[in-house]
């Protein structure tokens, strides 16, 4: 209806879409215009942005995939740009999950780092009674626990967004340790792997044995290493070791082409891969 719907910022094959002056020269056009979202690809690469989003610009990013990357989503991304979804529920529907499922996760993992939050105890010991708070708090200290959002399916113009459920589901995989992305060849050890943390940059490796290396110490979970990169850097945590932290989402790696990625990267692709072979 003459009204623009979404901005695409098409750069040539290849260029780095990392680069701050394409997203800050698309999002200039958007607020100009008032147009919500924003897409910037190279061809191969495509970022979708919400610039109406009161957030900062790099938490208005919402999808990042690749159309060479297998796994990587990219026909579900491209489906909520294609003419008849844009401007239309799904992408917005789609957008509204992922907000909230983000700031659920923030929320959690504030209330389970840096000690464990008095309200979790009591909940927990209404639901597992006879143990006092100490040992509750105690055995939450020595907890790995992992929230996660897998991304699903955009909701179709017209339907209801369907209710996430907390059982799960039949297709769910089992857990994936640092070797399965040795023996599977996604990584080569030994990999270096970073983190910029409080403003300092913190480093580990990766052995050949899927161990990881902080320093001198030799450790069997990306998370207590990342615990460990955590108290080197603030000092001791009140009640525990280690705070609790989720490695994979801690630490950082370069891949073949230099790209700095999340190593929960791999894990997801290897859980792509198990529910795959599954099918």
């Amino acid at each position: 209806d003459r009204t623009p719907a979404l901005f695409v910022e098409a750069t040539a094959l290849g260029e780095d879409l990392d680069d701050r002056r394409w997203v800050r020269q698309v999002m200039t056009y958007a607020t100009v215009a008032g147009v919500e979202w924003v897409v910037l690809t190279n061809g191969d690469g495509w970022r979708l942005y919400n610039a109406h989003a009161k957030v900062p610009v790099e938490e208005k990013l919402f999808r990042s995939v690749k159309v060479t990357e297998e796994g990587s989503a990219a026909e579900e991304t491209l489906r909520l740009l294609a003419r008849d979804a844009v401007p239309g529920p799904a992408i917005g529907e789609a957008w509204r999950r992922y907000f909230i499922d983000r700031r659920v996760l923030k929320a959690m993992r504030e209330l389970l780092d840096g000690g464990v939050d008095a309200a979790i105890v009591k909940l927990v010991r209404k639901r597992a009674q006879g143990l006092t708070p100490a040992e509750v708090r105690s055995s939450l200290a020595r907890a790995r626990v992992t929230v996660e959002f897998p991304p699903g399916p955009a909701p179709t113009q017209g339907e209801p967004a369907p209710r996430r459920r907390r059982k799960a589901a039949k297709t769910d995989t089992p857990g994936v340790a640092v070797r399965d992305l040795i023996d599977a060849g996604l990584v080569k050890p030994p990999v270096d792997l970073f983190c910029t943390y409080k403003g300092k940059e913190v480093r580990a490796h990766i052995e050949p044995d899927g161990r990881i290396r902080f320093g001198d110490q030799v450790v069997d979970s990306l998370s207590t290493a990342a615990g460990m990169a955590r108290v080197s850097v603030a000092g001791k945590f009140p009640g525990r070791k280690y705070p609790q932290t989720n490695g994979w989402d801690f630490w950082h790696f370069r891949d073949e082409g230099g790209r700095l990625r999340s190593i929960g990267d791999l894990r997801q692709e290897i859980r792509r891969r198990r529910t795959t072979e599954a099918r």
